[in-house]
């Protein structure tokens, strides 16, 4: 009898406790995208979410459902109501805690499951900039680009470099190929241009008289009485000229990177040929010069000849100054009166030699490629978009590039050469340079903040 007046209490107990435990346990709320949802009834888009049971449980003192809950017992001669009393006690203040520390945990548990879904989940364009001017369009001060910095060291570090040859296979595939088709594009132009030019030069004087060119009466004046040169061939002179002066300057500067007796020297003459004179050369002919007078360049130009007139006056510097802006005008001039009328000139003698063709035979497919290529290549967008980067991350806020922030460019590029060479073997410096394009500058100056922590970041948006 006392066995079962003694049990009666504990199951009353167990059964308080269990109430107790329904009591203590929160219901469950989800914010999805500015909205509530119940966690009964909430199904979110991506099929699944983890529930309160997968989540990491809190360490405070939450019970579990099928935890035994450890009941005080009666002392000696005690009496079962004062344990009752104090059974009801500590599951009171056990249920307020649970409820507290419960609530707590799953509302940070959610955020931070949430957060975490939404930087591994894709996303497209649109859902992006819908999220972001949910965020910042209401900020007075937005700080849209705090992932963004400028690498200190410039990305010269082991890591980086080592990067420039690629992570996997592909990408080093890639790099080869990019080297390959530099080499090729380098002798297959070359050979192109010594070749028309010759052909121009060896026939007679009366095929191009009544071809006109912009600069005629200048070619005429210029042009020796003894000499016998028609418009047409002085112009293909000058071409075979400056691509002749071309490759003495890569010789040269092939030469100084083995030769010269102080590093920074040798090693801004290595940049340049692999990152200025090889790339030049791949696309090089006379229309090339037209280049310096296409209106976004020459607007550009214009302005950093002014930035740079303006500052050597602020110095005292007057003949120079005036000197330097007077021979920028002429050099312009020239540019533009040289290249449109080699542009005359290839394009009649490649419409006499390959495009007025009745058959289709391969010398005129590919004198007529090779054309097309030369006209593409006038704009060089590659050395456009590595102007601008270098503009933006050396010119700094005032948008004006003075003689420190140039001289710290040729600092980069020459400890960057110097660097790849240090880092890697012969034939993997040639591809890394020969390859090189404004993806790995990006990759090495800009460094992205995740989640606190700087990292690189170069990969575009899919």
């Amino acid at each position: 009898m006392a066995e079962g007046v003694a049990a009666q209490p504990e199951r009353s107990l167990a059964t308080t406790a269990t109430k107790a435990r329904q009591v203590s346990e929160p219901r469950i709320h989800f914010h999805h995208r500015g909205q509530q949802h119940d966690a009964d009834h909430f199904i979110p888009p991506w099929g699944s979410l983890l529930c309160c049971e997968q989540r990491p449980r809190p360490r405070q003192r939450v019970v579990a459902a099928d935890a035994p809950l450890a009941l005080p017992t009666p002392a000696a001669g005690g009496a079962w109501t004062d344990v009752g009393q104090q059974a009801a006690s500590e599951i009171q203040s056990l249920a307020k805690t649970g409820i507290d520390d419960l609530e707590g945990a799953l509302e940070s548990t959610s955020t931070r499951d949430l957060e975490q879904f939404d930087k591994t989940h894709w996303h497209t364009m649109r859902e992006n900039f819908e999220e972001d001017w949910e965020l910042y369009s209401d900020k007075a001060d937005p700080q849209i680009l705090t992932s963004l910095h400028i690498s200190p060291d410039g990305g010269l570090n082991d890591a980086d470099i080592q990067y420039l040859w690629g992570e996997d296979n592909l990408t080093r595939l890639t790099k080869c190929w990019g080297a390959l088709q530099m080499c090729v594009c380098v002798l297959t132009n070359v050979g192109y241009v010594i070749y028309s030019d010759v052909s121009i030069l060896q026939k007679s004087d009366d095929s191009h008289s009544q071809k006109f060119l912009v600069g005629h009466t200048l070619w005429k004046s210029v042009i020796a009485d003894h000499v016998k040169l028609t418009p047409e061939q002085f112009i293909v002179a000058i071409e075979l000229t400056l691509i002749t002066l071309l490759l003495i300057t890569c010789f040269k500067q092939a030469v100084m990177s083995f030769c010269a007796r102080r590093p920074c020297e040798r090693w801004r003459c290595v940049s340049i040929l692999f990152w200025r004179s090889l790339p030049m050369l791949s696309s090089f002919t006379a229309m090339k010069l037209l280049f310096w007078v296409d209106p976004w360049i020459l607007f550009t130009e214009l302005f950093l000849e002014f930035t740079l007139l303006k500052s050597r006056l602020s110095h005292g510097h007057w003949i120079m100054a005036s000197f330097r802006f007077f021979w920028y005008i002429l050099t312009r001039v020239f540019c533009f009166i040289i290249g449109l009328d080699a542009f005359l000139v290839k394009f009649r003698e490649t419409n006499s030699l390959y495009v007025d063709k009745e058959d289709f035979t391969f010398s005129a497919f590919f004198g007529s490629v090779t054309f097309l290529f030369q006209v593409i290549g006038v704009v060089n967008l590659s050395f456009v978009v590595r102007s601008r980067l270098f503009f933006f991350i050396f010119g700094g806020e005032d948008c004006a590039v003075s003689s420190k922030d140039k001289a710290t460019e040729w600092l980069w590029n020459a400890m960057l050469a110097r660097k790849i060479w240090n880092s890697n073997n012969f034939p993997r410096f040639l591809i890394i340079m020969l390859s090189f394009t404004d993806y790995d500058i990006q990759h090495l100056l800009l460094k992205g903040n995740v989640d606190g922590h700087i990292e690189k970041s170069i990969d575009g948006e899919p």
